[in-house]
């Protein structure tokens, strides 16, 4: 794998929702919350751009686990908030 430049990596997940951190660390990766709209919320962090043996880019492999391990947070977290407004809806 060869490292050429630096790139953000985005991963999108419907946040528009949920109360969120203005920034995050996962796996010593620092993710910044980018509000451009109230549909278009989303966390990014800034990493090296790697290339695989076809030449394909790839983003670092422990920021792509991180970016993993955050959607993860965010989806149990989402879940609960979903679970908790139809509880309060329910009554």
């Amino acid at each position: 794998m060869k490292m050429i430049k630096k790139k953000y990596a985005k991963s999108r997940l419907n946040l528009s929702n949920m109360e969120l951190c203005e920034n995050i660390t996962v796996n010593g990766w620092d993710f910044e919350l980018v509000e451009n709209d109230v549909d278009d919320v989303f966390y990014q962090c800034r990493g090296e751009v790697m290339y695989d043996d076809e030449h394909d880019e790839m983003p670092e492999p422990s920021l792509w686990r991180a970016a993993q391990k955050l959607v993860d947070i965010l989806s149990k977290r989402w879940s609960k908030s979903i679970c908790r407004s139809q509880r309060e809806r329910l009554g």
